[in-house]
């Protein structure tokens, strides 16, 4: 009998050393020597050129998880007769590290793999849905939440056809189960399976994030896409793969920068329909 069944990935990506919250800090450093009429000179001087920019600086660390993400991950909710192990891909290009991640899970014999993005703030029992979605849907090889765009207006991530926008014709709460094409991975639950009958090489991954310059009607344009679709491309069109959205799963998308959750809009049509104002 296998330990665990699902494992759970949160790839955390190298970020810059945030220099300018360490310059206003050596700012306050500098005030500090500044009291009354009397002004420590050569220490207000000192701290004030060390709060000048570093050129060149490439130090990194691992992305800093906010105490709302924290929360939420701690109160996440095991999905009955299952059993968890976390599965690290840290520090890595996000397609990298959830190829890696989905290797080290195959590897282990696990039925599932749930991916959670660090900016994913996620209800307590979304684990416990989507588990219940594949395993009453053994068709389908994967189950996402809902979750919007960090943007004003925000936009739904989901799309059920290429080139043709994001998708606004549902309802909140709906269990959506045609025509899905495209999902983020932020909080999406993988049958393992699914990727027996996918072929993962350095050429072509099982998620990879593209950025290339093509040459397009004789001008050179940027192609890019990004790690998520890459693969949801994939799996639906080599495999006729199946995805499912349950949006009764609403999702909070926050920014580190800022600490602002993006959620959906009272005013899309999704709410709108859920709450009869159409």
């Amino acid at each position: 009998m296998a330990l665990w069944s699902i494992g759970i990935c949160t790839p955390i990506p190298m970020v810059p050393v945030n220099e300018k919250a360490i310059g206003i800090d050596k700012v306050r450093a500098a005030l500090s020597h500044v009291s009354g009429e009397s002004v420590n000179v050569t220490a207000c001087r000192k701290e004030l050129e060390e709060a000048l920019p570093v050129s060149n600086n490439e130090d990194k660390h691992l992305g800093l998880i906010t105490p709302e993400w924290q929360r939420a991950r701690q109160m996440l909710a095991v999905p009955p007769g299952h059993s968890i192990i976390e599965i690290y891909a840290d520090g890595m290009e996000v397609g990298q590290a959830r190829t890696a991640a989905v290797q080290t899970a195959r590897e282990s014999g696990l039925k599932y793999i749930f991916f959670l993005d660090w900016d994913v703030i996620v209800p307590q029992d979304a684990l416990v849905v989507l588990a219940y979605q594949l395993d009453n849907n053994p068709d389908f090889g994967v189950a996402s939440g809902m979750y919007c765009m960090k943007s004003i207006p925000t936009h739904p991530l989901l799309w059920r056809g290429w080139n043709e926008g994001v998708a606004y014709d549902w309802t909140v709460g709906d269990v959506i189960k045609d025509r899905v094409v495209g999902v983020p991975m932020g909080c999406a639950l993988l049958r393992l399976s699914l990727f027996d009958k996918l072929p993962n090489t350095p050429d072509n991954p099982w998620f990879r994030t593209l950025n290339t310059t093509v040459n397009c009607g004789g001008m050179w344009r940027e192609q890019r896409m990004t790690e998520d679709l890459w693969f949801c491309k994939r799996f639906t069109d080599e495999c006729q793969g199946k995805i499912m959205v349950d949006t009764g799963l609403l999702c909070d998308h926050i920014c580190h920068n800022t600490g602002r959750r993006y959620m959906l809009s009272k005013d899309s049509l999704p709410w709108k329909r859920r709450e009869g104002r159409t």
